[in-house]
């Protein structure tokens, strides 16, 4: 399955979002049946993800995640409340 680096920018929005409806990184991570250590590499940017994350990140905080293909080497990301 393909991975995916999220940008700052968006890594900066989810956890803003995750923090404005007061969700733990605990919280998160067992959602996504994942542990808190795994969850907190793939909103740090320390690790990719696949390209299936975002997407489940985006229903557990209830905001949209649309994908950009800008090039062939490069999918961007951008969140909509």
């Amino acid at each position: 399955m393909e991975k995916v680096l999220l940008n700052e920018e968006m890594l900066s929005e989810i956890r803003d979002i995750r923090r404005s409806k007061e969700y733990s990184q605990e919280y998160m991570a067992v959602a996504m049946g994942i542990s808190q250590n795994s969850y907190n590499r793939l909103v740090t940017g320390q690790t990719k993800m696949t390209i299936d994350k975002p997407f489940l990140i985006s229903r557990l905080l209830e905001i949209q995640v649309y994908s950009e293909r800008e090039t062939d080497s490069y999918r961007g990301y951008r969140i909509s409340p």
